[in-house]
């Protein structure tokens, strides 16, 4: 994303009042074609090439607990059975 383009998004966006918004590290970082992840596990992820690489971009939780984690995910499992519409 160039700064143009994000200055004009960013022009329209919710909150775009702040006078010292700019675009963040990561979007300038990210190629053209970002790499898509298609499963994790633990601190691994597996890209839609076959790579497995470790997951520097998941945040706190996956730092703490990985992908995957079995009490999460039965957690998730369990609190959309109860949400769930029928």
């Amino acid at each position: 994303m160039s700064c143009t383009s994000y200055s004009k998004g960013s022009a329209v966006a919710p909150g775009s009042d702040k006078k010292e918004s700019r675009p963040s590290a990561v979007l300038l970082l990210t190629p053209g074609n970002p790499p898509v992840a298609v499963s994790g596990k633990g601190i691994y992820i597996t890209l839609e090439d076959g790579r497995e690489v470790i997951d520097a971009a998941g945040g706190a939780a996956v730092a703490c607990i990985g992908n995957g984690h079995p009490v999460v995910r039965e957690a998730v499992k369990e609190q959309v059975d109860k949400l769930a519409c029928e």
